[in-house]
């Protein structure tokens, strides 16, 4: 999760994966804030080939380990409806091949794996699959990605004083490639292991099951 420190001020950004979480990065650090607790560099003989998931995609428990979070001016993240954060990840997971089947069951059989995959290791994919609500720590602020990032980034800017400038929207990162993700096809099959799965984030943060 990174930590965002600036004028004796610290911030906690905790980065939900496919979220939205890079253009808010890319706006505290446009804005002059330090940032730190954050690795990007992935593969052999790296730091992060060495941990169960990179440190800024580090979700509540670890965080509460590693933090005193009370002691944070300000701990928030951001957190997406499950079926369209799930439909980013499997363009995201899919991104490096010249040809991805969207089909209804391809994308169904690859869930069925990946969740198999998930019971042997909670850290699968740099964190990419763990249900959203496992993220937070006490006294998070939760922004949802569908109420606009951009006002919502304003009002958190305002209200404590951050002096961000400019809205998340301008620094998106674009490195998905070509494929949208509304194209993945979610059968009835899929949604029922969707909204299992991540049962507990569409009670929390108040979104409609599928």
């Amino acid at each position: 999760m990174p930590v965002y420190r600036k004028d004796g001020r610290s911030v906690l950004f905790i980065h939900v994966p496919k979220t939205g979480g890079t253009s808010v990065e890319h706006l505290f650090r446009a804005n002059g804030w330090q940032q730190s607790f954050f690795d990007a560099k992935y593969g052999p003989g790296t730091r992060n080939a060495l941990m169960w998931c990179g440190p800024q995609h580090l979700h509540g428990e670890p965080l509460q380990q590693l933090f005193r979070v009370d002691r944070f001016d300000l701990v928030f993240t951001v957190v997406r409806d499950p079926v369209a954060r799930f439909r980013s990840e499997y363009v995201w997971r899919h991104r490096k091949k010249d040809e991805v089947d969207m089909g209804g069951r391809a994308v169904q059989s690859w869930f069925a794996r990946t969740l198999l995959r998930y019971r042997r290791n909670h850290y699968l994919f740099d964190n990419h699959v763990r249900p959203q609500h496992e993220f937070l720590v006490p006294g998070t602020t939760v922004l949802r990605l569908e109420d606009g990032l951009g006002a919502a980034m304003k009002k958190l800017s305002r209200e404590h004083d951050l002096g961000l400038e400019g809205t998340p929207e301008q620094f998106k990162d674009s490195s998905s490639g070509p494929r949208r993700s509304s194209d993945v096809e979610i059968t009835r099959v899929t949604r029922r292991m969707i909204r299992r799965f991540y049962r507990q984030d569409f009670r929390e943060f108040g979104y409609r099951k599928p």
